[in-house]
């Protein structure tokens, strides 16, 4: 399978310029063939798709319009909505450019059919275009009218989408570029003070030595000195002042960027009207946080996670808000229902976006992710790294029962699989407790020791019997008498949940 993406991945960079399209086309081939000889049906549709796009850029149009009919018989087969979308849009395209109108409006109302159902403005904007221009040469102007307007509306969506997030991307490269600067700043500060205390050194070993000769040469010598101390004080009294301005600066945008960081979790109102029972521990080590936790609506199901970011502070809140980002788009752009498949989806993202830097990035996130159906009262898991612990009173006993990630995070990883779903039956009186790892790992105690999971664990089985709200207060009491005067280690986050 791997072979299979890289010769796609292949075919798409030599499909960018017409003097690669050949190879293109070639790459395409051979992932194609390996493909079907595996049988792998939506892989084969995203090959027929690319190759049927680079034969419509050669204007090769009955040659790519097999192709597009190829790939929708396999997404439709397969229900992927997404692909038969852009099928329907290739065949549209296609149809309008040999002037078959009549066919060329069939499938445009198709694709802008089903670009609103799955909310893709991309499409709906390039099939409002032309069902405009149909409309018009056909002087229906009402209707002409309509899809104009539809056009300019999605061109408006696309649009502040993507200033959107080049705004929140520059303003968070630029609070991590300041950091940078500053760290820089200090050695440079602090190399200089080391340059100062040498040349002190020197001079005092020199003072010594000539001071039993020249008593009153010693004497004017250390006037000069004296006099070149109260200047080189002044100016390390003018850097720190440099330096604290810059301190302040930079302080106050990483509280900006914790307001940006605020906007992308779900509100504690929202959590507590779906989660009628529960509680949120939720503690940054730094202004802003790599831990962060996620919750959407699909149909009658609620997905709710865990989620810990490479790092904390700035650099694990800029992995957090593409990750989140991940997590949104496997839902609401692919309606992807099951944990382990949004899992996959997001990973997919994540490496694609961390592509885009040109660096072999190795950052990413351990999750824990949850999928309640409401109507059945069960819920489905799959994690990274990160698992959930339910306990279920058993005869008036609270017993405990953990459900583990697989062991592999969201980003690359050499020996990366799909991810693995467990199912659980709920029962009324059910606790789901999702943690990151920050909890465990806070060192203090008597011998300055880690927490450890099986002391947290221990705690939360303790605690079972007390309403939720008491059981946060609790676990809080704890962790801030075990970390007495400690320094907190990781940004912490856990949540409890009883159905």
């Amino acid at each position: 399978r791997d072979e299979a993406i890289l010769y796609s991945y292949m075919g798409i960079i030599y499909s960018k310029k017409k003097e690669t399209f050949d190879k293109a086309i070639l790459y395409h081939s051979k992932s194609l063939k390996i493909n079907k000889q595996n049988n792998w049906e939506k892989s084969i549709a995203t090959n027929y798709s690319n190759l049927g796009a680079i034969y419509f850029k050669k204007n090769k149009y009955i040659k790519s319009l097999d192709y597009f009919k190829k790939s929708l018989i396999l997404n439709q087969k397969n229900k992927y909505p997404l692909g038969i979308c852009n099928n329907y849009s290739g065949i549209h395209t296609i149809y309008f450019k040999q002037k078959n109108i009549d066919s060329a409006y069939k499938y445009a109302k198709k694709t802008y059919s089903l670009s609103i159902k799955i909310h893709n403005p991309y499409i709906t904007n390039s099939s409002s275009k032309n069902l405009s221009i149909i409309y018009y040469n056909n002087k229906d102007y009402k209707n002409a009218l309509f899809y104009k307007k539809e056009e300019a509306r999605t061109k408006n969506i696309i649009h502040d989408k993507e200033t959107k997030f080049n705004l929140n991307l520059k303003k968070t490269q630029l609070i991590f570029k300041k950091e940078k600067e500053l760290e820089r700043f200090k050695k440079k500060s602090e190399l200089r003070m080391k340059q100062k205390e040498n040349e002190k050194q020197v001079f005092y070993t020199q003072f010594f030595i000539i001071g039993s000769i020249v008593l009153l040469i010693i004497i004017a010598f250390i006037l000069s000195q004296f006099l070149k101390s109260i200047n080189q004080k002044k100016t390390i009294q003018n850097s720190n002042l440099k330096l604290a301005e810059q301190h302040k600066e930079i302080t106050s945008s990483i509280t900006y960027a914790k307001r940006i960081q605020n906007a992308i979790l779900p509100p504690t109102k929202t959590i507590e009207e779906v989660f009628k029972d529960s509680f949120l521990i939720y503690l940054p080590k730094d202004i802003v946080s790599g831990d962060f936790y996620w919750l959407e609506k699909i149909n009658n199901k609620i997905c709710f996670a865990v989620a810990d970011c490479t790092g904390h502070g700035v650099p694990g809140a800029m992995v957090s808000v593409i990750c989140n980002n991940g997590l949104n788009r496997s839902v609401r752009e692919r309606l992807l229902e099951l944990p382990n498949k949004i899992l996959d989806k997001t990973r997919e993202i994540v490496i694609q976006e961390f592509e885009k830097a040109g660096e072999n990035i190795k950052d990413g996130m351990d999750i824990s992710l949850i999928v309640w159906n409401k109507e059945t009262n069960s819920i489905q898991f799959s994690g990274a790294h990160n698992g959930i612990w339910i306990i279920r009173q058993e005869n008036g006993i609270p017993q405990l029962l953990e459900l583990k990630g697989d062991k592999q995070p969201i980003g690359n990883f050499e020996r990366s699989f799909p991810f693995t779903k467990k199912e659980f039956n709920l029962k009324k009186g059910d606790i789901v407790y999702l943690s990151s790892d920050g909890y465990a790992d806070q060192f203090g105690g008597e011998r300055n020791k880690k927490i450890k999971s099986i002391n947290f664990k221990k705690l939360l089985i303790e605690s079972n019997h007390l309403k939720m709200s008491e059981q946060k207060e609790a676990i809080q009491k704890f962790f801030n008498e075990w970390k007495g005067d400690n320094e907190q280690l990781d940004d912490v986050c856990v949540v409890g949940i009883k159905f």
